[in-house]
């Protein structure tokens, strides 16, 4: 028994993906008898049933002071209150996926900007129509310099106002953003990106029907234009050209390969 824990305490990741085999209430008994467990990674993507109290009980171990990544995509169970739990225990988190968290609201973004928000790196956060302009504003309220790959898509409630505010702070470090199917951003927010992402890799407005070409000639007269090798303009009705019939936006983005985040 003592070099079962021993060997326990040595393990920094933890992937559960998808083991629905495996009960909430397991979980949470499995972290509760294992307070020395000091992880750095916990993978638990689509557990629909995972309750609060698992990340009560992941707050409560040694990983507080460890855990760097942590993946919930698809626990669609979870609330603020368990991330509230265990974001203010754990302040070394650098990346966090909340994907398809749909009880989640702007109180989850804010507990994230005043925890972990100077030093994360990832923020996923795929497919949470609850999230607005305050959640996203609470995020443009701390120094994100850390900040590289945030994913948005399908936040119908994200403006232009707050996307400024956003990479007025991180736009140096960011090299991916998917603002898939946000539906409110305009000109305003694209051309923001424009001239504050200096290193940007990865760019999508799918689906968006009110970026124009407007944000196309800021892009392509920034840094952007020599950074980006994906975009994703798919559905873009306003912007000239959006289905590439002609070789208008390969020239003004000679270095994109790929056209489609989404397929």
């Amino acid at each position: 028994d003592v070099e079962l824990d021993l060997i326990q305490s040595k393990i920094i990741s933890l992937n559960l993906n998808a083991a629905h085999g495996i009960s909430s209430k397991s979980i949470e008994l499995f972290l509760q008898s294992r307070p020395y467990l000091k992880l750095q990674e916990l993978q638990l993507f689509w557990h629909p049933r995972l309750e609060d109290a698992v990340l009560q009980a992941l707050a409560t171990t040694d990983s507080r002071n460890t855990l760097t990544s942590i993946n919930l995509s698809g626990c669609q169970n979870i609330s603020d209150l368990g991330l509230n739990l265990m974001c203010r225990a754990c302040r070394s988190i650098t990346k966090i996926n909340i994907t398809r968290c749909p009880k989640l609201t702007d109180g989850t973004l804010k507990i994230i900007a005043q925890t972990n928000g100077h030093h994360l790196q990832d923020l996923i956060a795929y497919a949470n129509s609850n999230f607005t302009d305050v959640g996203y504003g609470e995020l443009a309220n701390v120094n994100l310099t850390k900040l590289q790959n945030f994913d948005s898509c399908g936040a119908r409630f994200f403006t232009s106002h707050a996307l400024t505010a956003l990479v007025r702070k991180a736009g140096l470090s960011l090299l991916s953003l998917n603002l898939s199917w946000c539906v409110s951003i305009d000109d305003q927010g694209g051309i923001a990106i424009a001239h504050h992402c200096s290193s940007l890799q990865l760019l999508s407005f799918h689906g968006n029907q009110f970026i124009s070409d407007r944000t196309i000639e800021a892009l392509a007269q920034s840094s952007c234009a020599i950074t980006l090798n994906t975009l994703d303009l798919s559905g873009c009705s306003r912007v000239s050209d959006y289905r590439r019939n002609t070789t208008r936006l390969p020239s003004l983005f000679p270095h994109v390969s790929s056209w489609t985040v989404h397929r």
